[in-house]
């Protein structure tokens, strides 16, 4: 039983993940953000418009054309989806140049960049614009194309994975926090990736899954400096490193029987908080230091896009708009970084910095708790991150949130 419920996660995990790379978010996207008209132009070295260029946010290094994908998971062919490693095909919303090398595309509001390959696949170039300053014109200078291609290695096995899923992002731009930097994905069942790019920087990740071991990907990302005068770079074996994910943890402590969901602990005292390092609050602050007060634990990660873009900010418009009422109730939110990148609330204040400063251009204003384990999860019966928990002024747990808060809060004044 224990298998087939592993094979089961890992199958939707699979289906997932391809839902999510066509997409080429940050960390976490939304599918349901709005769509941006960007317009632009792709021109070779001496300025002359390229027409049948591909244009997309996102591309397949799988030889698998986007009107055929639904098709292959239609039929859960994932044999067929990742083969053929190092063919380039447009994916996301893909547009072709015209005769003069124009194009228009719909992109999503979080999207920085296209890439743009010519139809003979030898030469490409990245075109960068902001979405929120529209009616720019996208200007894409082509170059040619460098073949990145190397191995997959399970740290400490010597094993290839059985399947893996390699995604080539954009370097990081603190101007753009919250955008998405994915480029392209080659999925492989050798262990292989294989991709044509431009000249540039560029971040490689890695993640991957086999039957009879936990999961595993490259940990941190792997830093690529691809040069002009290149044609052919090999990164030889990139080694990763064995981090289940969190849907494997709970599956864990589900099958031993110690797993305790959310749902049924409705009614019951809250369990402890599990921290590393606070800030807000005193480093021994526990939750019964806010007995007396409604209190709305709000659990988010660092990588967590919908969190810092919509969760954390209403949670910080909410506790400001009822700041004259702040004698009955409180907000603390918990980070969770179950892989430990981050182990300090200096480390995580600097990761945050950009989209403070960008972003939410204010901090925010109530206390933080650093949890870089996975004991939040399992502590408080939690699966995902982007969860709000209500907690009365008895200490116990009910149904509800910051919105339900704002009733309760509205109907103790009346």
């Amino acid at each position: 039983m224990r298998m087939q419920q592993t094979l089961a996660i890992r199958r939707s995990m699979l289906c997932l993940a391809v839902a999510i790379l066509l997409t080429g978010p940050a960390r976490t996207v939304r599918a349901d953000e709005a769509k941006v008209k960007i317009q632009g132009r792709v021109v070779d070295s001496e300025e002359n418009p390229v027409a049948n260029a591909d244009v997309t946010t996102y591309w397949s290094a799988n030889g698998v054309p986007r009107d055929r994908l639904k098709e292959l998971l239609d039929k859960k062919d994932v044999k067929a989806l990742w083969s053929h490693e190092g063919d380039m095909r447009p994916w996301g919303d893909p547009v072709v140049t015209d005769a003069n090398g124009r194009f228009e595309a719909a992109v999503n509001s979080a999207d920085i960049k296209v890439l743009a390959i010519n139809k003979q696949r030898t030469q490409g170039g990245i075109g960068r614009f902001d979405t929120s300053h529209s009616g720019r014109e996208v200007v894409i200078r082509l170059q040619p194309l460098i073949r990145v291609q190397g191995t997959l290695e399970i740290a400490g096995t010597g094993r290839k994975p059985e399947w893996s899923a390699a995604m080539i992002s954009l370097a990081f731009d603190p101007k753009f926090p919250l955008g998405r930097y994915r480029l392209a994905v080659c999925g492989s069942f050798q262990g292989r990736f294989d991709f044509l790019l431009p000249p540039g920087r560029y971040l490689l990740f890695a993640n991957s899954d086999s039957e009879d071991a936990a999961s595993a990907k490259t940990f941190p990302e792997v830093d690529i400096e691809l040069r002009g005068d290149e044609r052919n770079v090999d990164l030889g074996v990139v080694k990763m490193a064995v981090l289940p994910t969190t849907p494997e943890l709970v599956l864990q402590k589900k099958d031993d029987g110690s797993w305790k969901p959310l749902a049924d602990r409705f009614g019951q005292n809250a369990p402890p908080l599990d921290f590393n390092d606070v800030r807000g609050v005193p480093e021994d602050f526990r939750l019964t230091d806010l007995k007396g007060k409604w209190v709305v634990v709000y659990f988010w990660g660092p990588w967590c896009r919908p969190c810092l873009k919509d969760g954390l900010p209403a949670l910080a418009e909410f506790y400001r708009k009822h700041e004259s009422k702040r004698d009955r109730f409180e907000v603390v939110s918990i980070c969770i970084d179950k892989d430990a990148e981050l182990s300090s609330m200096k480390q995580l204040e600097n990761h945050l910095a950009p989209v403070v400063k960008n972003v939410w251009k204010a901090d925010i204003p109530f206390p933080i708790l650093l949890d870089n384990s996975f004991r939040s999860f399992e502590t408080w019966g939690i699966e995902a991150v982007g969860v709000s928990v209500l907690i009365d002024p008895q200490g116990r747990i009910v149904e509800g949130d910051a919105t339900s808060l704002a009733e309760l809060l509205r109907g103790e004044s009346q």
